[in-house]
């Protein structure tokens, strides 16, 4: 017999109210997506070592919005702009985030990126993949050619800073946060994103 909803027994009882299951994949993509949103400025800081033993530190910076700088490598940002025409003096800056990274690793990125947007339609591209692949072939340096070898330090860290920039802007211009029918371009390239900017402890913590 089913019990009385007056009594004790029944008092505990609770309706069972059915929750969509959400993939671990599309939860990591939409997390991904979200901290990506949050950088307002990064750039690449500099160089240790020489040739392919090279490292570049990239940091990042993530600031709540009302101490966000115009101008900067934002993700409202209609045109990401480098470290030498931004207003921020990253002097009076700490990074939230840093890593380093060599040559090789921007260019992996650039190529699983491009991969990734180019492989996702069969027919006609979606605005975020086409400007993607467009961006590599007609508009993006290639970290991992000769020229920017032989440039000065000062001249390739602005180079690398735009191509962070440019990369971050167009992730999260188009990329759609709910990840209910996206392409497997969208699904992918955020995580990519954010796994080549964001250091697992952020700076200052690395004790804790």
């Amino acid at each position: 017999m089913l019990p009385n909803l007056s009594d004790s027994t029944g008092k505990r009882l609770q309706l069972m109210v059915p929750v969509a299951v959400v993939p671990e994949w599309l939860s990591a993509r939409r997390r991904s997506l979200l901290q990506l949103k949050k950088i307002t400025a990064l750039r690449v800081s500099g160089r240790t070592g020489r040739g392919s033993k090279a490292r570049y530190t990239i940091e990042v910076f993530i600031d709540s919005p009302t101490n966000c700088g115009s101008g900067v490598a934002a993700p409202s940002s209609s045109s990401p702009t480098d470290e030498a025409s931004s207003p921020i003096d990253f002097r009076s800056r700490k990074p939230t985030y840093q890593t380093d990274r060599s040559l090789e690793k921007f260019g992996d990125l650039r190529s699983a990126i491009y991969d990734a947007a180019w492989s996702a339609h069969s027919a006609e591209s979606c605005l975020f993949c086409a400007e993607m692949v467009q961006f590599f072939v007609f508009g993006s340096m290639d970290p991992e050619a000769l020229t920017l070898r032989l440039l000065g330090e000062d001249r390739a860290l602005r180079k690398l800073t735009k191509f962070a920039c440019d990369v971050l802007e167009l992730t999260v211009r188009h990329a759609a946060v709910d990840s209910r029918g996206v392409c497997a371009g969208q699904a992918h390239i955020p995580q990519l994103v954010h796994d080549f900017f964001f250091n697992p402890v952020p700076v200052g913590n690395e004790a804790a």
